[in-house]
């Protein structure tokens, strides 16, 4: 009986640290991803590729959100939200979080891809409210893709407000004083 006991714990010990080392290990891939996400994301796709699938719940959710900012950014054919829709739910919409927001903001980028300008719209206005930090960059991109999808949907009014607020368009002088068209609108 003391053998066996013996045997376990000795298992036991071994194991543990390999555990350990693996999710640090993990946490320092998916770290790296996100840092490259914006500068190189095909780089960043290649790290989350070959890497084996975290073992949290947290770290595979934050995975499946990089995963498909990374699909987005690099414009592979999504046919699904299933994936991002998980994370989503993960995170929930209640409490101001920077990778809630972002995962909300995937969300959007997700829809916008699929065509679905009204749930993109719902996502992206998600993603702005649970922003802790409005000077971060992924803030700055939601109003910008919110800008974007009303324009699409003929809702001048509202995408002038947000491409301004980015800071990317700036109206023409002399442009229609009332009635906003973003024909009028100049980019930066």
């Amino acid at each position: 009986m003391n053998r066996v006991r013996l045997v376990f714990y000795t298992v036991l010990i071994a194991i543990i640290p390999i555990s350990v080392v693996s999710c640090l290990q993990d946490n320092g891939r998916l770290r790296e991803a996100e840092l490259l996400m914006e500068t190189d994301p095909k780089e960043a796709d290649s790290i989350l590729v070959s890497m084996t699938e975290p073992t949290s719940r947290r770290d595979r959710t934050w995975y499946v959100v990089l995963k498909s900012l990374a699909d987005c950014k690099n414009d592979r054919i999504i046919t699904s939200d299933s994936l991002i829709r998980k994370a989503t739910d993960y995170y929930g919409s209640l409490h101001k979080n920077y990778r809630a927001a972002v995962a909300w903001y995937t969300h959007g980028c997700v829809y916008t891809h699929l065509g679905n300008d009204h749930s993109a719209i719902y996502a992206f206005l998600k993603a702005k409210d649970l922003f802790p930090d409005t000077l971060v960059h992924y803030y700055a991109l939601t109003e910008y893709k919110l800008g974007t999808r009303y324009q699409n949907m003929k809702m001048y009014n509202q995408a002038m407000v947000q491409l301004m607020s980015t800071g990317s368009v700036r109206l023409i002088p002399n442009s229609l004083p009332c009635s906003v068209n973003l024909n009028v609108i100049e980019r930066l």
